[in-house]
């Protein structure tokens, strides 16, 4: 049960991730700066008081994550020659939700289980290629990071897949996925 803190802080995660958006959109690099690590740190904390670190080596492995997904955020704000930094956090990142995933999973794995959040990625990119501009052909730096990134999400799709405690994951797996 999450207490009343942890709702006002749920209350203030989705202010700080509307003022976020709402600052990346009006191009306030100010506003981003401040409110991209802190939604990020609140989500932390949330995590912290709702206890997850202590509660098993799964919720200990999304934890870490989160770290080092704020890690990313936070390399990626820095000037260009961060980016490549921020890919490194990132892809630790998914190594350890990718962790978390296969913690305590059960049968085998199988390919089949990931074929409907690709087809699904696929038929979102193909949707969104048009409105790609220069994105159409990104540099090495950014393949290899939407590589790592796509690995990664399929990755938490199989692990969510066969993990008893998964039933959220599935939301979480299908919209890493796209």
């Amino acid at each position: 049960m999450i207490s009343r803190f942890g709702l006002l802080l749920s209350l203030l995660i989705l202010i700080s991730a509307f003022a976020e958006i709402n600052a990346e959109r009006k191009h306030n690099a100010r506003k981003v700066y401040l409110f991209k690590p802190l939604t990020m740190l609140l989500i932390l904390v949330l995590a912290w008081i709702q206890g997850v670190p202590s509660s098993g080596m799964y919720s200990l492995l999304i934890f870490i994550g989160l770290i080092l997904s704020l890690g990313g955020d936070v390399a990626l704000m820095w000037p260009k020659d961060r980016f490549l930094v921020g890919l490194v956090f990132f892809l630790m990142a998914h190594v350890s939700y990718i962790g978390a995933f296969f913690n305590g999973m059960t049968g085998t794995l199988s390919i089949w289980n990931g074929i409907p959040f690709l087809s699904l990625a696929l038929i979102v990119f193909g949707l969104l290629h048009s409105r790609l501009g220069k994105l159409k052909n990104p540099s090495a730096h950014i393949q290899s990071g939407f590589g790592n990134h796509g690995m990664g999400c399929l990755g938490k799709v199989f692990g969510a897949s066969r993990n008893p405690n998964s039933c959220s994951l599935w939301r979480g797996s299908t919209f890493c996925a796209l």
